[in-house]
């Protein structure tokens, strides 16, 4: 089996939990990001903010709250998912849990977003976006699956 280097942030797919599908899979790598600032607004306080404003101004706003690190624990952590090819073997790709949260662990909110401000965050994190290819190996290997 191949492990290939890369993360796939997760943003535009709702409702998924990985588990590991490989054997002795390594170390499970965490997303770059700083630690979450005590000060930085729950998810329900972020909600508050940014009611009644544009929906690409909430997006660009909740992209720089995930940028700062404003995101729960768990949602650092990737989790392996395996990509199978007839030709070329298996390959592993290491995905988020969740579309990222905003806020802390007992106050968070499931936080996708528009598409310009996915991609800022993923290339920033040195992430790519799901293709409909991994989209459908996450899926399968997901251990929760809820209704899109």
């Amino acid at each position: 089996m191949r492990v290939i280097g890369c993360w796939v942030l997760l943003l535009p797919i709702l409702g998924l939990s990985c588990a590991p599908t490989v054997p002795n899979p390594p170390p499970a790598p965490t997303l770059p990001l700083p630690p979450r600032d005590e000060a930085a607004p729950g998810g329900a306080e972020f909600l508050t903010q940014t009611s009644g404003g544009d929906l690409s101004e909430r997006h660009a706003l909740a992209a720089a709250q995930i940028l700062a690190g404003n995101v729960p624990h768990a949602y650092r952590e990737l989790v392996p998912v395996t990509l199978y090819h007839e030709q070329l073997g298996d390959a592993v790709i290491w995905v988020t849990v969740d579309v990222l949260s905003i806020g802390g662990t007992g106050d968070a909110v499931r936080c996708p977003l528009g598409g310009p401000d996915a991609f800022r965050v993923a290339r920033q994190l040195n992430c790519w976006l799901p293709t409909r290819r991994m989209a459908d190996a996450i899926y399968q290997q997901a251990i929760r699956k809820l209704s899109p």
